[in-house]
């Protein structure tokens, strides 16, 4: 018995896939602008976070620290969860009973009343020098 090695008889056809039809193979994945409540869900996934069942406290203390690194970063999505971690890494670890979110949205909440006594400040000083 000889064994012969052919060619094949026919050459498969190669086909490239439009940009309509790639868009709709990646239509079941998300985005990367989809957001729940005003949160990107990238936020959500890093913290570990159930986006339909997370509660309202947990979602408000979301949603300040995403304004928090929204504010400091370029506004993508990697970039905010990079400046999330910065800020989680120069607070530390929390304390017993006190979880990440509170901690980092009381860091957040702290500075934005600091800020706003400042603005205060001054626009009092301003206003005592015009007399």
């Amino acid at each position: 018995m000889a064994i012969t090695q052919g060619l094949a008889k026919e050459i498969p056809q190669v086909t490239q896939s439009s940009p309509e039809q790639s868009q709709a193979q990646l239509s079941g994945l998300p985005s990367p602008s989809q957001s729940w409540d005003g949160i990107a869900m990238d936020v959500y996934k890093y913290f570990n976070c159930d986006f339909f069942d997370a509660s309202d406290k947990h979602k408000s203390e979301m949603r300040d620290i995403y304004e928090y690194a929204k504010g400091r970063s370029n506004g993508m999505t990697g970039d905010i969860i990079q400046k999330i971690e910065e800020l989680e890494h120069r607070l530390g670890t929390p304390q017993i009973g006190e979880t990440r979110l509170g901690k980092m949205s009381n860091y957040i909440r702290v500075l934005r009343n600091i800020s706003d006594m400042n603005k205060q400040r001054r626009a009092l000083e301003r206003g005592y020098r015009s007399f």
